[in-house]
């Protein structure tokens, strides 16, 4: 039942529906179509194929840069900076739903807990076009308070859109509170572009920034599941692109 059960998840998954549809309808209308038309048609369904595969996400992981250590025990900074993306402002339940990224609040809770910083800064506004009154920063200080966290312990930046204005929202509050040094928490994948990123916003202030970083994702590569497609290594492998884009587009026009 166990090898059954593995085999209809893999049968089930969406994408190999999608692959296995186009390429029955390519071969049954391949009469039908020019030479170049093929040629085209096959190169898209092999880069949809290959997309899919975790062997492809995995490569494409590897922009992500490896999780942080502890610091060491005498360390100490004046805030914790947790940036957003790890709950979904927008929920209207009573219940805090968090995403792939929660490990960045849990992490945030047990550093600030073993003293390493007095404060946690939440820095999260609105990312959505069609919702910006969806607040990250409150949501993640509310799911805090809930698992018992003092609010005077919790400093809120709930105007940044994207991780640029994380950045200097970020440096703006420091310069406001005489802060010299924060610890920044963020995922493995999403690192590179916060750094670069805070280090523009950093240009003109002799801020100290560490890093932790956390959530490091991977695929499972054994044989023969790292040839078969499915819906999370697509998934992996477009928010890898998003990242690389995101960090290139940064670098050229910031």
């Amino acid at each position: 039942m166990f090898f059954v059960s593995k085999v209809l998840a893999w049968l089930l998954d969406p994408v190999l529906w999608i692959i296995v549809l186009a390429c029955f309808l390519f071969f049954k209308t391949k009469k039908h179509l020019k030479t170049k038309q093929k040629i085209v048609i096959g190169i898209l369904l092999a880069l949809c194929y290959l997309f899919s595969t975790p062997i492809w996400a995995s490569l494409m992981l590897n922009w992500q840069l490896p999780v942080s250590e502890l610091p060491m025990a005498d360390t100490h900074y004046d805030v914790i900076v947790v940036l957003g993306g790890s709950v979904d402002p927008g929920q209207s339940s009573v219940q805090i739903k968090t995403g792939e990224s929660a490990e960045r609040l849990y992490e945030a809770m047990r550093l600030q807990k073993l003293g390493y910083a007095p404060l946690v800064m939440l820095s999260g506004g609105s990312g959505s076009l069609a919702d910006p009154l969806a607040l990250e920063a409150p949501v993640m200080a509310r799911w805090y308070t809930q698992l018992g966290m003092d609010k005077d312990k919790l400093l809120l930046e709930a105007r940044s859109r994207n991780t640029a204005e994380n950045a200097q929202n970020v440096v703006s509050i420091m310069k406001g509170r005489n802060f010299s040094r924060a610890l920044i928490i963020t995922s493995a994948l999403h690192a590179r572009r916060a750094q670069l990123h805070f280090e523009i916003a950093n240009q003109v202030s002799e801020h100290q920034f560490s890093w932790y970083i956390v959530d490091n994702v991977s695929e499972t590569l054994s044989f023969p599941s790292f040839l078969l497609p499915s819906s999370q290594s697509l998934w992996r492998t477009g928010q890898a692109a998003r990242e690389m884009t995101a960090w290139c587009l940064s670098a050229l026009f910031h």
